[in-house]
């Protein structure tokens, strides 16, 4: 009988058995492409954390734009202030051969209202000139032995130090640039050098 096989329906029951099995009608994985899975599955877990590790090492490593601006302002503040400095140095050491002013000296100073003044000049501002340890020539003077004054024509002169006046002025005198005929470097030689270096 076809139906009552014994043989038919062993091979029926055993072939579903192993479609159950497997869920499909593939063939079951074997042991050792189970291992194989299993080896390759931490490699894959290592090469990620390294990729991961190494992409935030080069994050970490890359330089924030915004660190560059204020060393830059730093240096340019820096770079601005030393030209300050060495432009105002010029400027003062430069000054007194701008104008013909030789520091080392004494000068004479003739006003236009034909006051003379001698002692060391320098530039004040860019309308006036600083003047110290000053001197002014006044004709030397002679008293007779009625009491009477004379001024000496012999062409002999005498230095009076400024502050021994009434009014007690200090040693330094402002002078006005429009107020100066003109002005010229003593030498060291000459009498009134020599006369101011006798009264320090």
């Amino acid at each position: 009988m076809v139906n009552g096989d014994p043989y038919r329906s062993a091979s029926q029951s055993s072939d579903r058995r192993v479609i159950n099995r497997s869920g499909s009608g593939a063939a079951p994985r074997s042991s050792a492409e189970y291992e194989a899975n299993e080896q390759y599955a931490p490699a894959q877990a290592v090469q990620s954390t390294a990729g991961a590790s190494s992409r935030a090492s080069r994050v970490e490593s890359q330089p924030k734009s915004g660190a560059k601006w204020p060393l830059w302002m730093v240096i340019v503040i820096l770079a601005v202030a030393l030209a300050g400095v060495l432009a105002w140095t010029f400027i003062g050491k430069s000054g007194a051969g701008a104008t013909g002013i030789d520091m080392g000296r004494y000068q004479a100073v003739f006003l236009i209202n034909g006051q003379i003044y001698f002692g060391k000049m320098s530039n004040f501002s860019d309308t006036s000139y600083k003047l110290t340890n000053i001197y002014y020539p006044q004709a030397e003077t002679t008293t007779d032995e009625e009491g009477a004054t004379a001024t000496d024509t012999s062409g002999g002169i005498q230095l009076i130090k400024l502050g021994e006046e009434v009014h007690g002025p200090e040693d330094t005198m402002f002078i006005s640039k429009d107020q100066i005929l003109y002005y010229e470097n003593l030498r060291e030689d000459s009498r009134v050098s020599q006369l101011i270096e006798q009264n320090k």
